[in-house]
């Protein structure tokens, strides 16, 4: 066998190693052209299944609504079986699995469009459920091509780079921040830890995608920026702190209940999830459309945000409001709905922060519900860093993003080794496992 020999082909290779051009593509180009061309694609998912579909199903005023949302699980369903091929793993855990098992290679690209429908069609019909972890595994798989087709000569630890860029781009669009998309690729892997050798590609390609959102379809963050000039006192910082606790707490029920409701779908035979969750979810909705007048059930989120701060609501009525919201999206966890829970936890713990603020009297109407948020939503998800910078993107004054600093450190304190996505693992060197 003949031995350093180059062979030429037509596709053309970019090193990250050698000359100096090929670096540059490697670390600037490459990833701007990878989160530009997600930003197109999961903008227009987000436009279409998000701000059209669901949006109009939203503002229906007639009760037949109710037998849209019980297509939801049923077509998600049906769209895994057929099209992905597969029902397992979940959406929610495709991305964290295959990036953790050899850096993608072996990562299924046929099952992406099944997945990226069942999704969507959980989403347009009302599934209390988003577009994230679709989007992630449509990031991570066209980040995945563009590896194959730029990086033939990628030495063996930079393989992988474009799937977690990819996978952050798309969570940058979907969720209309770039500071938590870039960082969700390498960090949502992991238990504890992240992966920090992408930081360059996954910021880049991030930042590219969130333009293109911002100059297609304009951006949906769940929480309007905060006024810079979040006054902090004594009272709201310890008011502040104790929404982190409860948030920290109300993440880990979360995740314990979503478990066992992952736990119990596999034991039960597919049809029999999917008939008790659809007629569990109908009766949700139409018991808040006779309470309200209207769908806030229905989606992430946005709309049950929207209604809690229009104006002031009774504390037991937003409570209500916030445990049926959460078994929604346990619902739809046990009966296979084919989006994820990103956006649903950042309005659960929205929310929470709606109920802490009326408890306490807090002059500010949305700082601490941008604490719940990110508190709920990074302890959740084990996700630290992602929290903070939801936080300082938001938030905007140098205060506030110090104290939001500190309620996600508090709320990770609450976690143990406990997390919603069980396919998590240890990242190298990792300090040891502390006490539960």
């Amino acid at each position: 066998m003949k031995r350093g020999l180059s062979v030429s082909t037509s596709v053309p290779e970019i090193s990250s190693e050698g000359w100096i051009g090929g670096r540059i593509a490697w670390l600037l180009v490459v990833p701007i052209m990878l989160g530009s061309l997600i930003g197109l694609f999961v903008s227009g998912l987000s436009w279409l299944f998000e701000s059209q579909l669901l949006d109009r199903l939203i503002g229906s005023a007639s009760p037949w609504t109710a037998l849209v949302l019980l297509a939801a699980l049923p077509l998600s369903v049906l769209s895994m079986r057929f099209v992905a091929g597969t029902l397992t793993p979940s959406t929610n855990e495709f991305y964290i699995i295959h990036s953790n098992v050899d850096d993608g290679r072996r990562m299924p690209l046929r099952q992406i469009p099944g997945r990226v429908l069942a999704g969507g069609v959980t989403v347009a019909c009302g599934g209390a459920q988003g577009m994230e972890s679709p989007s992630a595994s449509l990031g991570a798989g066209i980040g995945i091509l563009f590896e194959r087709f730029f990086g033939r000569s990628l030495a063996p630890r930079e393989r992988g780079l474009l799937m977690k860029a990819g996978a952050s781009a798309a969570i940058a669009t979907i969720f209309s921040s770039p500071g938590v998309g870039a960082v969700y690729g390498m960090e949502v892997s992991y238990r504890r830890g992240f992966d920090a050798r992408p930081i360059v590609q996954a910021t880049l390609a991030a930042v590219a995608a969130f333009t293109v959102r911002y100059l297609t379809v304009g951006l949906d963050p769940l929480i309007p920026f905060v006024d810079v000039n979040v006054h902090l006192d004594s009272r709201l910082v310890w008011t502040a702190l104790l929404l982190a606790l409860v948030c920290g707490f109300s993440a880990r029920a979360f995740a314990s209940i979503a478990n066992l409701a992952r736990g119990w779908r596999k034991r039960v035979r597919p049809w029999i999830g999917v008939a008790t969750g659809s007629l569990a979810l109908a009766s949700i909705a139409i018991c808040v459309w006779f309470w309200t007048g209207s769908w806030l059930t229905l989606g992430t989120g946005h709309a049950m945000f929207d209604w809690a701060m229009d104006t002031p609501r009774a504390i037991l009525m937003l409570l209500a409001m916030l445990l049926l919201h959460a078994a929604a999206t346990i619902i739809c966890v046990f009966g296979g709905g084919g989006g994820g829970v990103v956006t649903s936890l950042a309005a659960t713990g929205a929310l929470v922060g709606c109920i802490t603020s009326s408890l306490m009297g807090t002059p500010d109407e949305l700082f601490l519900p941008l604490v719940g948020a990110a508190c709920l939503l990074s302890a959740a998800y084990r996700i630290p860093i992602a929290g903070m910078l939801l936080i300082v993107e938001w938030g905007g004054g140098m205060e506030s993003a110090l104290l939001g600093l500190v309620c996600i450190a508090v709320s990770q304190s609450c976690m143990g080794r406990i997390t919603i996505a069980p396919a998590q693992v240890d990242a190298p060197g990792a300090p040891e496992p502390e006490r539960p």
